[in-house]
């Protein structure tokens, strides 16, 4: 059966092969023919000419005809294997039912755990931003046996600013994705102002809970179309132009926004962004994904590692932005960087799924524990940089000078290794031993 496929397939490629050089042909002529067209009628050519295309189309029919027979032959086999198949399915199946190896038909539903296009829930007027957490317990569907937060219990309060900080895997973005419904915890209770958060339509949800990540996403458009994606779902989804434009302002000037994109040449917020928001630096793509997560203004904000990737130029731009997007809301932000949250309400400290430490700045810092060490150890990097960074400059200038310039250079590259060293020791504490 194979042997006869390949032999009909080498075939079908040979007839092939003589139609389309037959085809070329008469393009050819039929391209010859309207170039020079005044030529043929007056030297009377057209009935030869007509009759040598109808030639070639003719000769292609017939060596057409001549594969028909072919394709016989390759789609009878194929449909016969596949027929075959599903015979062979239908009697194994049979002959597992007789002999009691399945119980009966049954049928394989796909539902999601989440539904995110479910209409039904409650939808409260008002939303205070308490969101509270009970004995909370979660795994990840692909990792089963790894539990990721275990008997987690913190309360985020109203119009305060929380941060979590801990070890990459301790858990920390896993709420977040518990909180916009991602996920179903294992076990344990999700509230928001009192109501558990599996009563609560979803759509709403995701209107008041707004999140920016570490990587934002803009789609390819203006200024304004990615700033407008934050009132889909809302009141404002359908209103005219002027009042979604007077919103998208306030929004840019409430993330320090509105000054760049003023700036922009010709254009301001009907500037395209390009294709993944190419167009922009990552400082100002940024500040537009704050603007769109609070041009709804939701009351309670997410802000996971909204910071991290940026230079810090664009890091100072983007925080201040921050700080006043989140004044009178709820705010839980995540990060690894001690300045990013040093300003907090309450800092919680976790560490494999438990919280570890929490309280304030100062607090942690009294406790002389997990987020301490942290805190030095963020110091002696950036100690280390600016050192780094004054040694380079004092190098390029002893440079030109001869055996003192070359021995403070020595000098210079010993301290740095002292430095270093320091550095490596304290990293040793590293944020998989937060509980030390």
């Amino acid at each position: 059966m194979v042997v006869g496929i390949g032999f009909s397939i080498g075939v079908d490629a040979q007839i092939e092969f003589k139609i389309m050089k037959l085809y070329s042909a008469a393009n050819s002529l039929a391209e010859d023919v309207i170039g020079s067209v005044r030529n043929v009628h007056a030297f009377w050519m057209r009935p030869r000419l007509v009759q040598k295309y109808d030639n070639y189309l003719t000769q292609a029919r017939k060596l057409g005809d001549k594969k028909s027979p072919v394709w016989g032959l390759i789609y009878s086999t194929e449909f016969f294997m596949i027929v075959s198949g599903y015979a062979l399915c239908f009697w194994r199946g049979v002959q597992m039912y007789a002999d009691g190896e399945i119980k009966g038909p049954g049928s394989v539903i796909t539902q999601p755990l989440v539904n995110a296009l479910d209409e039904s829930g409650d939808r409260p007027e008002k939303v205070d931003g308490t969101i509270e957490l009970f004995d909370l317990s979660f795994s990840y569907p692909t990792r089963p046996d790894v539990q990721v937060l275990r008997d987690f219990t913190l309360t985020f309060p109203a119009r305060k600013t929380t941060g979590l900080v801990g070890a990459s895997g301790s858990g920390k973005s896993t709420i977040v994705g518990l909180l916009e419904r991602w996920y179903t915890p294992t076990s344990g209770l999700i509230r928001i102002d009192g109501r558990p958060i599996e009563t609560l339509n979803i759509n709403w949800l995701r209107i008041h809970i707004r999140m920016v990540q570490q990587e934002p996403v803009l789609f390819n458009g203006t200024v304004f179309e990615n700033v407008c994606n934050g009132l889909t779902g809302t009141q404002w989804q359908e209103s005219p132009r002027e009042p979604k434009m007077e919103r998208v302002i306030e929004a840019c000037k409430m993330s320090n926004t509105h000054e760049f994109i003023s700036q922009l040449p010709e254009w301001g917020y009907e500037t395209q962004v390009g294709e993944r928001a190419g167009l922009l630096s990552g400082g100002q793509k940024q500040r537009i994904a704050i603007a769109r997560a609070i041009i709804s203004d939701p009351q309670i904000l997410l802000l996971d590692e909204a910071t991290s990737a940026l230079d810090p130029t664009s890091e100072g731009l983007v925080q201040k932005a921050l700080d006043q997007a989140s004044v009178g809301r709820t705010t839980i932000v995540i990060a690894h960087k001690v300045a990013t949250i040093k300003n907090a309400d309450n800092i919680v400290v976790m560490s494999k799924g438990e919280v570890c430490e929490s309280g304030t700045h100062s607090q942690l810092l009294g406790m002389n524990g997990a987020y301490a060490r942290l805190v030095k150890a963020q110091d002696l990097k950036s100690n280390q940089k600016q050192h780094s960074d004054t040694e380079a400059t004092e190098t390029g200038d002893e440079g030109e000078k001869e055996d003192t310039g070359l021995k403070q250079i020595h000098t210079s590259a010993s301290h740095r290794k002292g430095v270093s060293s320091a550095v490596q020791q304290q990293e040793l504490l590293d944020y998989s031993n937060w509980k030390k």
